[in-house]
């Protein structure tokens, strides 16, 4: 198959391979076809859909939701462990156990957070949102006039394989932060053993074992594929985006005279680029909220816990570890997704410098208005992928996540220093109550 006749779906099988074995991915084998067929074949709202699906397509979707019920059983998994470790605890939360606790909920964030995002994807997949995109790519991409073109396949691929190998090595890594403390029992790992097993004794210990290895197995892919594809995508439209916008820098003269097309043509190929967003987005929006929350609740959280064992001297060599792999493995994520909805946002608004070196009075009548209109969309609209439609993933959404970070951070700390002077206020009361019954003063 040539590469004019390569859809986006082709180019993104690798990732999406990853994401069929993570159990959070299915589609009918119809968009194997040519992108010149598609196209032919696509009409509005009758995407080209198999009346009979294959096996492969039956074992898949049988597949994703195996994968899902892996993953709920490793939540409740989870919880029993978290219920049996809040009794070790005692109650109530006191200055002495506030870290502890916060350890657990960097636990339980972590894992209502993958859970939520793999429901999410067989969702998507479900109401077929995976179809819509990558159909409506073909027909709503940008398409310049020169037909031996190669500016797309010669900017995603090599930013694909990137992303495959950051993807891949992020999967393997975290596989092996639980699997190694599951599989190795030779007295290094005793604490995170201790945690996750538990609530588990004699024969439940073994089926704790097998639901950590298969339901953890699924979670490293349901946590890193779909923050992966949602960068992959941004890398598509920044590409068409940033083609459409230096074609028409292109065919603008120094007189400031659009010398090729009109500004309407290049208006509404603006516009059916705007619409693949919102079709990204209605599938990536929900997921975008609880990576951006999500990942900001971890980091405060895993660095309250860091700097309060490092105060009472409880940092083990293991114990620093395993928190700068979570807390880089956060940070990633977040830059991840912040970055390139930034990317997005401003690859759309990015044809704003190049009207405004348009000539009005060399306008052809009726395009002065096309010009206006052009121009409100681009000064009026936040365009990128959202959270969950709350707010736009641009530059400004930097400083409001950096604010929430410090203000909880904060209050975190705050928190502790309330209940250590709680803590210190009870125990002189104590000791003033044994005071005076030993003086005889009651």
């Amino acid at each position: 198959m040539s590469a004019e006749d390569k859809t986006l779906y082709h180019y993104c099988r690798p990732l999406l391979s990853l994401m069929r074995l993570g159990g959070l991915f299915y589609l009918p084998e119809k968009l194997q076809m040519s992108a010149r067929v598609l196209r032919e074949e696509l009409v509005e709202d009758d995407y080209p859909l198999q009346r009979k699906h294959s096996r492969r397509y039956i074992f898949f979707k049988c597949w994703c939701w195996f994968a899902f019920a892996c993953t709920v059983a490793y939540l409740g998994k989870f919880l029993w462990n978290f219920q049996s470790l809040l009794r070790l605890m005692g109650n109530p939360i006191n200055a002495k156990n506030l870290t502890e606790f916060v350890f657990l909920l960097t636990f339980f964030n972590w894992f209502v957070q993958f859970t939520s995002w793999h429901f999410l994807m067989i969702r998507a997949c479900k109401n077929k949102l995976f179809i819509k995109f990558f159909t409506h790519w073909e027909i709503l991409r940008f398409n310049c006039a020169d037909k031996n073109c190669n500016s797309f396949e010669n900017y995603f691929k090599p930013r694909r394989n990137r992303l495959m190998f950051l993807t891949v090595l992020l999967v393997l890594t975290n596989i092996q932060a639980i699997w190694t403390p599951v599989l190795v029992d030779n007295g290094t790992f005793d604490a995170q053993r201790f945690v996750i097993y538990a609530g588990f004794q004699g024969y439940w210990h073994v089926v704790a074992t097998g639901v950590m290895l298969i339901g953890h197995f699924f979670a490293s892919f349901v946590y890193i594929t779909p923050v992966m594809l949602l960068a992959l995508l941004a890398y598509a439209l920044y590409g068409e985006f940033r083609h459409l916008t230096r074609n028409m820098a292109k065919n603008i003269n120094e007189d400031g005279e659009l010398v090729v097309q009109s500004v309407e043509w290049y208006r509404q190929k603006h516009e059916r680029l705007c619409t693949l967003v919102s079709l990204g987005d209605d599938i990536f929006s929900t997921i975008v909220l609880l990576a951006v929350f999500g990942s900001v609740i971890e980091l405060f959280m895993l660095m309250f816990v860091v700097v309060d064992y490092s105060a009472k001297g409880k940092f083990t060599v293991i114990t620093a570890v395993n928190e700068l792999f979570w807390f880089l493995f956060h940070v990633t994520q977040l830059v991840v997704v912040i970055g390139m909805g930034i990317k997005v946002n401003a690859a759309a608004h990015s044809p704003l410098d190049i009207l405004y070196k348009l000539d009005n009075n060399k306008l052809r009548p009726g395009e002065v208005h096309h010009l206006h209109t052009f121009l409100s969309k681009l000064n009026g609209n936040q365009i990128g992928f959202t959270a969950s439609r709350l707010f736009t993933i641009d530059v400004s959404a930097v400083l409001s996540i950096v604010g929430m970070y410090i203000t909880y951070q904060l209050l975190l700390f705050q928190l502790q220093m309330d209940l250590t002077s709680a803590d210190e206020a009870a125990t002189t009361n104590s000791g003033n109550t044994t005071t005076n019954i030993t003086s005889g003063n009651l």
